[in-house]
């Protein structure tokens, strides 16, 4: 490129070469207000060396893939992905007949599982396989090649967090409405039947409702009173330990976690930091008036998570008192995390850091759900997926603590 670019709104009347069936990219594009029609299209030629010649303005690729040889020819270029847009579909897939799995299902197993076994061993093994490749397959691209590809393919796959094969039925749903957006789908298609489940249940319901009804007949006089009997003494004996649990991390969570952030301006409309659970909800000013928000979820349920939350929220106010950069706050809660807390506990947060003065909103995402802007009409106006693992997994040197950036919205 002669000069950056200003965003994807710059492809407006250039040439670009689009893959047929691109369809994440096509809704990319449309949600960001560019019909193909905008755009110079041009038959996808597959070599990236026609964007380094300057035949063509863009070009969809795959990450795994052309920036090996964009980087190699030192050119400078931007990136983007549907993902900022919050769209992100499946890659791979692998689908068969419903047919296959109702008369073959051990064979429709086997052969997932194989599959599924393979990417395992190729993302374990990548210089073993990026030879077997130029041995026995192809020799297109040099051993390198192979080589960046696994390294982005681990990147993206996250094999040792993810397992391989993971599938979310939200994800697909959200997939399903993208393309329902695109005229591709009706708007209420359903899922039902369209995902494999490698570990069907059979219905035995009809069988427990007779078991049950040939004892209730049995055991009609006697084995109900016992069983209400012994039931309401174990459900009295829980509900007085359960309450002394709970009115014993209350009064802890509400001697060493304060809210001291009263600014009429914020309203946390849940609170569970002050509840028995791993959850937390904070806000700070900083001293050059920026407003911190933190919103923490400790691994586990009940009295220990409440209890390893806690210093989280400390560490939170008195970094945040300090004065620290989001990126130092960041950092230094990772580290104390990794180091403190015992081995399997981590920490999901988000923090949102609101800078009036320079009208921008700063968002570390670790393993939480999107956090959304809404704007005064009640509609979602930005949003910030995670892009990092949760705090105190990872060591210092191997932790990203960069926020996203953006403006901050006028309503």
């Amino acid at each position: 490129q002669d000069r950056p670019t200003q965003g994807i709104h710059d492809l407006v009347g250039k040439r670009v070469m689009l893959e047929r069936n691109s369809d994440e990219l096509v809704a990319y594009l449309r949600q960001e207000g560019i019909g193909l029609d905008r755009i110079v299209q041009m038959e996808h030629s597959f070599d990236p060396m026609d964007l380094i010649k300057g035949r063509v303005d863009a070009i969809s690729a795959y990450v795994t893939n052309e920036p090996y040889y964009l980087d190699g020819a030192l050119l400078s270029y931007q990136t983007y992905t549907p993902r900022a847009a919050g769209i992100d579909f499946y890659g791979d897939n692998l689908f068969t007949l419903a047919a296959e799995i109702e008369n073959h299902p051990k064979r429709a197993a086997a052969f997932r599982a194989a599959s599924l076994r393979g990417w395992q061993y190729a993302m374990s093994h990548p210089e073993e396989i990026a030879d077997l490749i130029l041995a026995k397959y192809s020799k297109r691209h040099p051993r390198e090649f192979y080589l960046y590809e696994a390294r982005r393919m681990v990147q993206l796959l996250q094999p040792d967090l993810i397992e391989v094969g993971y599938m979310n039925r939200g994800r697909w749903q959200h997939i399903a409405d993208t393309y329902a957006g695109l005229g591709l789908l009706p708007a209420d298609f359903s899922l039902a039947g369209f995902l494999y489940d490698p570990n069907p249940q059979r219905d035995y319901a009809w069988l427990y409702r007779s078991l049950v009804a040939a004892l209730l007949l049995i055991f009609l006089v006697g084995g109900i009173a016992l069983y209400i009997n012994s039931i309401n003494q174990r459900l009295g004996r829980a509900v007085g330990e359960l309450e002394r649990e709970k009115a014993f991390a209350r009064e802890v969570m509400q001697r060493l976690v304060r809210l001291r952030c009263d600014d009429p301006r914020l309203d946390l409309w849940s609170r569970p930091a002050l509840s028995f659970s791993g959850d937390a909800a904070a806000a700070a000013f900083t001293p050059d008036g920026r407003v911190r928000l933190l919103l923490a979820d400790c691994t586990g349920h009940g009295l220990a998570a409440a209890l390893n939350v806690v210093p989280v929220v400390e560490m939170f106010y008195g970094l945040s008192a300090r004065g620290l950069a989001l990126e130092e706050v960041c950092t230094e809660l990772n580290r104390q995390i990794h180091e403190l807390m015992p081995t399997g506990r981590f920490v999901c947060a988000a923090i949102v850091e609101i800078d009036p003065a320079a009208r921008r909103i700063r968002v570390w995402n670790g393993g939480m759900p999107p956090v959304l802007c809404a704007g005064t009409d009640g509609r979602v106006a930005e949003h910030w997926d995670s892009r990092h693992v949760a705090l105190g997994i990872l060591p210092a040197d191997q932790f990203d603590a960069s926020p996203e950036t953006r403006p901050l919205p006028q309503d």
